[in-house]
């Protein structure tokens, strides 16, 4: 079998993932009960904890995935699984993604095992702590003097931002698949677009405005992947010394290393990033993600947030953080940003998926910073 690496790198150091420890304390434990360890479903942290199982203790588990039981010889769907069941077996649900992870629970609890149910989720340290700073850096403030205006899409693609682009008149696009509403917007608006995406051949569509390359963002320059940094791409078009550009930024979870290693002087050039973020909810990602949205602090201010309804919601009493977030930052140096009362979804806001928007209550920033009236 293959398995991916077992190590997360923040600075050239390498350092056992948080899931890899929660695993092998739960194994460990169970095993030395003298139980049988079932392990629900075979995913990303699925695999990692039959790696564990098999490599480190030297045992063998019941696998149960109904999506791939078809296809494998040894994982059977939760339904062949009652066959199995009984009270020396331990069932490990091991999916951090929050949403799949509560309906694989209810899934579950319904059928009434006789097997104990062990949730990896209940037993990350810190889960809600962590994810409070996550939200205390996302918190919104109001640019002054300022209305806001969605860019795109109605629904998937679009993104709401400050309605202020007529002295710009660049745009960076990052990430494009099939998705092109907010380029084109942005096209029709007079700004020249220059759009990068290395997993597509052309754009979905033409317009004179938008210029497209092959290539994709991360933080340090792959060749082999097609990969570079966005002062590469500023230099390619010869904007090195260009200010007052537009960002926007979809690159499906690559942005955690991009944001910890792009230069400050870079994201300053720009007066407005728009982005989607991933992985909120994962535990591994954290350090990655505190990091980044830190760095962009430094030069930005969140201006709008929005649940991205393809994932789920992590829940905590008053705390709901979305596996998925949609993010405009301005400019500080640029926009004078005052305190603000927010809530989303706003009037301009429409939900990603399906007929009903996340909710999320109190993301605004009432906090005043040293020298600020308010």
């Amino acid at each position: 079998m293959t398995f991916f690496n077992l190590q997360s790198t923040r600075s050239g150091e390498m350092a056992v993932s948080a899931t890899y420890t929660v695993l092998d304390r739960i194994i460990g434990t169970e095993l030395g009960k003298g139980r049988k360890i079932a392990i629900f479903p075979m995913g990303r942290i699925g695999t990692l904890a039959r790696y564990i199982l098999e490599n480190k203790y030297a045992c063998k588990g019941i696998y149960i995935d109904n999506s791939r039981c078809a296809d494998s010889f040894d994982a059977v769907s939760l339904e062949k699984y009652k066959e199995a069941d009984s009270s020396g077996v331990t069932i490990l649900l091991a999916t951090n993604l929050h949403a799949l992870n509560q309906a694989l629970l209810r899934e579950l609890h319904r059928m009434e095992p006789e097997a104990e149910i062990i949730n990896i989720i209940d037993h990350y340290d810190g889960m809600e702590e962590r994810l409070g700073k996550i939200r205390d850096l996302c918190r919104v403030r109001k640019a002054e003097g300022h209305q806001m205006t969605r860019i795109g899409a109605r629904h998937d693609g679009g993104y709401v931002m400050i309605d202020d682009f007529k002295e710009k008149d660049t745009a960076y696009s990052i990430g494009i698949a099939s998705e092109i509403s907010w380029d084109m917007d942005m096209a029709h608006r007079g700004m020249q677009v220059y759009c990068f995406d290395h997993t597509i051949q052309k754009l979905p569509a033409e317009n004179k405005n938008l210029h497209f390359f092959k290539l994709g963002l991360c933080g340090r320059t792959n060749l082999s992947q097609g990969l570079h940094t966005l002062d590469t791409m500023l230099a390619l078009n010869h904007h090195e010394e260009k200010s007052r550009m537009i960002l926007k930024i979809d690159i499906e979870g690559a942005e955690w290393d991009f944001l910890q290693r792009v230069p400050c002087e870079t994201l300053s050039r720009f007066s407005q990033i728009t982005m989607e973020l991933h992985h909120l909810t994962d535990a591994d990602s954290h350090e990655s993600i505190l990091s980044g949205l830190e760095k962009i602090n430094r030069t930005h201010q969140p201006v709008w947030v929005h649940a991205n309804g393809a994932g789920g919601v992590f829940e905590s009493g008053d705390l709901q953080m979305p596996e998925l977030l949609e993010v405009t930052f301005a400019n500080r140096n640029e926009y004078t940003l005052i305190p603000s009362d927010y809530d989303c979804p706003t009037e301009l806001d429409f939900p990603n998926t399906g007929e009903k928007d996340i909710r999320l209550a109190g993301w605004g920033s009432m906090e005043c910073r040293e020298g600020e009236q308010c």
